[in-house]
């Protein structure tokens, strides 16, 4: 028998695991993120379900985290250097500061981050009122 391959943890997060070899896996984790306007509790509760999606899968996995996490993660990159490069651009949000702690206690590289691009082509969306 196959083990479950998909797993939806809750409307916000599943996750899906290929056993690419007889020695190699790669677990996916599919995200949603409650928005900056959401109750505290909801956002504590999708970062703790989180949190348990990623210890339970094995050490020797890949991890790929895909994500809508609805944040500014910033360029400080001194504070964390092992999570973003000094590409990054603006200043974090609180979703922000949750996403890169998440990622610095689970050793994940936020990749939007890490490729150098000018200023103009680092963002996707533009605020309708402030044109940010």
């Amino acid at each position: 028998m196959h083990p479950k391959l998909t797993s939806d943890i809750n409307e916000r997060l599943m996750t899906l695991h290929l056993h690419l070899s007889q020695n190699q896996s790669t677990a996916v984790i599919s995200a949603y993120a409650p928005t900056p306007d959401s109750d505290k509790e909801v956002k504590e509760r999708f970062y703790s379900d989180l949190d348990n999606a990623l210890a339970s899968i094995p050490r020797d996995d890949k991890v790929i985290l895909l994500d809508d996490f609805n944040t500014r993660i910033g360029h400080d990159h001194e504070i964390w250097s092992r999570t973003i490069s000094k590409n990054g651009i603006g200043k974090a949000n609180a979703n922000g500061i949750l996403l890169l702690t998440k990622c610095a206690q689970h050793g994940l590289i936020v990749t939007n981050t890490i490729f150098c691009q000018k200023d103009q082509l680092k963002t996707t969306l533009k605020h309708l009122r402030s044109e940010h």
